[in-house]
């Protein structure tokens, strides 16, 4: 344990000045005990970076004078804007001043960069965190859901029915590229930044896409109502977004059922895992009326530059 350390003897490095195997070992470490555990490979962190965007000569390493890892402050950036994609502290450096400290040079990355706004989520639970990006002029912004579980099972089957079986409606493959090409036309609610996409941009060799047909009156052909998209992960799915066309909420909602079950059609008992879902989102609505589970809550937090 260190005895009354002091943060001017602490050495700042850019992450891109360490390798892919040191930065994995700085972040499990000064994510140890975290609240949800979290354990990266070389070859998931790679892909974190890849996929959100996070700028490794703009991202921080801290150590002490013995070389010993104390934080990390990963910074992503998409044109003005900017996300912490991980901010932590060894447990060891906790609750001596270092995550402020931290906080406080990786916003100054951001302004050297001449970002609008820097954006980042916190674990409901996580009230000392909170409250510090509170102190570092974070707004609270809304709060993001993340559900994990299989669906609740339907009534239909405590009577042996197969009517849940049979999918609902006729869904179709589509191809991410052109699902993606409807994304901002088919969400009405802005996306979490690791649901943006730019995100599933990146993430689209390794994801699926299932769509709902609509008739278009004007043309007479058929075209996309809504779409989902998610990849298997070997127990379940990650759904990863859904988009629609659809005018109303209910029908929103409805359509995501629909493929939400479609998807589950030849293994209902899977597991779901959909991360940081915004309130009013027609994906949150229906993973709740269906019954999955809600497995925690962040807050998404916003801090506009001057």
């Amino acid at each position: 344990m260190k005895s009354t350390p002091s943060l001017q003897s602490l050495i700042v490095l850019r992450a891109d000045q360490l390798s892919i195997e040191e930065l994995t070992a700085a972040f499990n470490l000064t994510f140890t005990g975290y609240h949800v555990p979290i354990t990266q490979t070389a070859a998931s962190l790679q892909s974190m970076i890849e996929v959100d965007d996070i700028q490794l000569h703009s991202s921080l390493v801290v150590r002490d004078t013995g070389g010993e890892d104390v934080g990390i402050g990963l910074l992503a950036v998409r044109g003005r804007r900017g996300w912490v994609g991980g901010m932590a502290v060894a447990p060891a450096w906790r609750r001596l001043g270092v995550g402020a400290w931290l906080i406080a040079k990786v916003l100054d990355q951001a302004s050297a960069l001449e970002l609008e706004m820097v954006d980042l989520e916190v674990l409901e639970e996580n009230a000392a965190a909170y409250h510090l990006y509170q102190r570092a002029g974070f707004a609270d912004m809304r709060l993001l859901t993340v559900f994990g579980g299989p669906l609740a099972p339907p009534p239909e089957a405590a009577t042996g029915s197969t009517a849940m079986m049979e999918p609902p409606e006729p869904a179709t493959p589509i191809a991410v590229e052109e699902a993606l090409r409807r994304f901002e036309a088919f969400h009405q609610v802005p996306a979490a930044w690791q649901r943006e996409r730019a995100a599933l941009l990146h993430m689209a060799p390794r994801l699926a896409g299932l769509a709902l047909k609509r008739r278009d009156d004007a043309s007479g052909t058929d075209g996309v109502g809504a779409y989902l998209l998610s990849r298997h992960d070997g127990e379940g799915y990650v759904v990863m977004d859904f988009g629609s066309s659809a005018p109303s909420p209910a029908e929103q909602v409805s359509q995501a059922k629909m493929l939400l079950r479609q998807l589950l059609h030849s293994a209902p008992a899977a597991t779901l895992h959909v991360i940081n879902v915004p309130p009013e989102d027609a994906l949150g609505a229906a993973l709740a009326s269906l019954g999955c589970p809600i497995i925690l809550r962040q807050h998404e937090m916003r801090l506009q530059l001057p």
